[in-house]
């Protein structure tokens, strides 16, 4: 049985605007590209941490191309400290708190998306911050998160239960802590089964007196990869039933009214086999 293919979780409710989303989209792909050019070059370009922070943004793309191409581990501490500065300036283009004529968000998308994917190859805790401003932004920042495994659970556990201000960045830090459940190749710091209750522990928080519907699919996904059958029982009630939705809101809006775009996508962890917390 697909515990979300069918009842509210097909309820579908898009609050971006179309353009945003292909930005989005080309801006993933215009990154794999210049990271899969420049690996392919014998040697790497020259570049200084200086450039990344003056001139244009597309000179300072280029120049977060060309840091991209560098093992991380290769990358000096002036380099980490300029991609670190330079996510918070492009913090509040993110937020929408500073605009950019509609023919430069591609590319500003596009480097902010640049930007997290260097920050996410940290092993550098200091980093964990930085990641944690943009986890409303999706995987580049969650996976960066969640590679920090034990090491990001005291930051991340609080931003999961932090009331919701609309961001979507306790939904960010929800969905970090169930990609971790997973397990990441080349974790920095392993989780310990002291970490796994705890996150188990917010689970069964999420899913009882924090539960808020726009979360309801990053909730899904933390509930299942706790690997406990009682989680998902409460899932598929979900699942099947509108009142059981409108109980746990404790509002009368329906899930039509309260439940965010892309919750369909849920069935698909939904019908894996259930995973184990180890």
């Amino acid at each position: 049985m697909a515990v979300f293919s069918g009842g509210p979780w097909e309820c579908r409710m898009d609050r971006e605007l179309p353009a945003m989303r292909r930005f989005r989209l080309a801006s993933l792909v215009l990154v794999a590209q210049l990271v899969a050019a420049g690996r392919a070059d014998p040697a790497p370009r020259r570049v200084r941490a200086a450039d990344l922070e003056h001139g244009s943004v597309e000179r300072r793309l280029e120049a977060l191309a060309a840091i991209l191409e560098i093992p991380p581990e290769r990358r000096d501490p002036a380099m980490w400290d300029a991609l670190r500065r330079e996510s918070v300036r492009m913090l509040p283009y993110r937020r929408g708190q500073k605009r950019v004529s509609e023919a430069d968000q591609e590319t500003y998308s596009t480097y902010t998306m640049g930007l997290l994917k260097a920050l996410g190859e940290s092993r550098d805790p200091a980093t964990i911050p930085y990641l944690l401003e943009f986890a409303s932004s999706g995987t580049l920042a969650n996976n960066g998160l969640a590679r920090f495994g034990s090491l990001a659970i005291s930051a991340l556990l609080p931003a999961a239960r932090a009331p919701q201000d609309g961001s979507d960045g306790r939904s960010g830090a929800i969905g970090a802590l169930a990609v971790m459940l997973e397990g990441m190749p080349g974790m920095v710091a392993p989780l310990t089964d002291a970490d796994r209750k705890d996150i188990s522990a917010l689970a069964e928080e999420l899913l009882g007196p924090r539960f808020w519907a726009g979360n309801g699919v990053a909730i899904a996904h933390l509930a299942l990869g706790t690997g406990r059958p009682d989680l998902r029982a409460q899932l598929e009630e979900l699942a099947d039933s509108r009142d059981a939705w409108i109980r746990r809101s404790g509002s009368g809006r329906s899930v039509c009214d309260s439940t965010t775009a892309g919750d369909h996508q849920v069935s698909a962890h939904a019908s894996a086999k259930p995973s184990s917390s180890r």
